[in-house]
């Protein structure tokens, strides 16, 4: 009847407006969640690495840190590990729950726990490379023969039996912070702090994310000045 079809009408034409609605809520949650993860591995990335101890303002002051998500490289017991911890930055003192953390972390792909290193000590006087005596830090892992090695040039090379990658390409010299298995892959990753006359910048470098033709990836690095 007339009745009914203007009520079907009238229904109908409310229905279409609620779809429309319906699809830009879910087209704007699509878009919500997408940033949030855009955001996230931003921080994963920014955040990387820091090296506990003094700083210059100009050096960290234009980041908000977050207190929590760290983890810090301890030895203990006679092993090296991966501990959740909090890390404090004031008056220009990066300090964490860990007095002798050789460095904090904050990369999504490590988890707490021991981690492998080759027969090797990174306590005391670190490894050094210089651009005018270049040399090897030769490491064995895993029976894999691995070889850290700066040129004339300054360039920084990472090679075993198979793969070789350059690093970086510096015009001082650097040292190598660590070494091991952080993100339990099996392969060696590394810390390298590299030197300017005035200057140092601490990277991480990880197997897990370098993929098939490379060693090692850089996830991040954080400069210091002074």
């Amino acid at each position: 009847t007339p009745l009914v079809f203007t009520i079907l009408r009238v229904h109908m034409q409310l229905l279409i407006p609620i779809s429309h609605m319906r699809k830009l809520m879910i087209a704007s949650l699509v878009l919500v969640s997408t940033l949030t993860c855009a955001i996230a591995q931003d921080i994963g990335i920014a955040f990387s690495i820091l090296i506990p101890g003094n700083f210059q303002d100009e050096d960290l002051d234009k980041f908000n840190f977050p207190a929590y998500g760290w983890l810090a490289l301890v030895a203990k017991d006679g092993r090296w590990e991966l501990m959740p911890t909090k890390v404090s930055i004031e008056n220009q003192v990066v300090t964490s729950n860990y007095d002798k953390a050789i460095a904090l972390l904050h990369e999504r792909s490590l988890t707490p726990g021991k981690v492998d290193t080759p027969n090797m000590k990174f306590s005391g006087e670190r490894r050094r490379l210089f651009r005018d005596d270049p040399g090897t830090i030769k490491m064995n892992y895993k029976g894999m023969e691995y070889g850290l090695t700066m040129n004339k040039s300054g360039k920084i090379t990472l090679y075993n039996s198979v793969l070789s990658t350059t690093l970086e390409e510096v015009r001082l010299g650097a040292s190598l912070v660590w070494a091991g298995d952080l993100d339990k892959d099996g392969k060696l990753d590394l810390i390298i702090e590299t030197e300017t006359e005035n200057n140092a910048t601490y990277c991480l470098f990880l197997s897990a994310a370098a993929g098939e033709k490379s060693l090692v990836k850089k996830v991040g690095c954080q400069f210091y000045s002074g």
